[in-house]
């Protein structure tokens, strides 16, 4: 997991041409990195359920 401010950082430019509060822009970043996550966890669980299928 990539900490939020990091990945703000990362996202600079387009929060930036948002044009968002720094409430706001911290919101955005915390549900970017919350649906990530979820998609990575997803996507590993479903590779993994494959994988086993394979064997």
């Amino acid at each position: 997991m990539i900490e939020n401010e990091e990945l703000k950082a990362k996202l600079k430019k387009e929060l930036k041409a948002l044009k968002l509060n720094p409430e706001h822009e911290d919101q955005m970043v915390k549900e970017i990195n919350y649906l990530s996550n979820l998609l990575i966890d997803i996507y590993i669980k479903k590779t993994k359920g494959n994988q086993n299928n394979h064997e």
